[in-house]
């Protein structure tokens, strides 16, 4: 999944990403992460591939199809990539996350700290090859 953690315009990977592969009795679990910098600005994009996940996935489907506004908090369901997709934006903290679920198989989340504006979040989001991932997804 490394391979497919994006660059992002005006930011800089701190680190090498983080990853774990795992296998037990049949199970499979591989995630990727990684931390992006711009100031005090952070963006972090993390890849999960489980091969049970869809049994897993029925509260993301739920979310996946939900639209909420308050004065605190904005959620919506959205197509990122060409996938489900949520946003969900903390207006006070100016902070949030966008999930997207890749054939029922991988989730990436992308989540925004310190001061990201929704726009960056959704152009860091926007950059994953998502079309790679879903072929990686078979």
């Amino acid at each position: 999944l490394a391979t497919f953690l994006p660059s992002i315009s005006g930011y800089t990977l701190q680190g090498e990403p983080e990853t774990m592969d795992m296998d037990m009795s049949g199970v499979k679990y591989t995630n990727a992460t990684a931390k992006y910098k711009n100031g005090d600005k952070q963006i972090t994009v993390s890849m999960f591939d489980y091969n049970y996940i869809s049994g897993l996935s029925g509260a993301y489907t739920a979310m996946m199809n939900m639209n909420m506004e308050t004065n605190e908090e904005s959620w919506h369901s959205e197509k990122i990539g060409g996938f489900p997709a949520w946003s969900d934006w903390k207006k006070k903290d100016n902070e949030g996350s966008i999930g997207v679920v890749v054939n029922d198989r991988i989730f990436v989340i992308t989540e925004g700290h310190g001061g990201v504006s929704q726009d960056e979040l959704k152009s860091a989001a926007s950059s994953i090859n998502f079309g790679g991932l879903a072929g990686a997804a078979k």
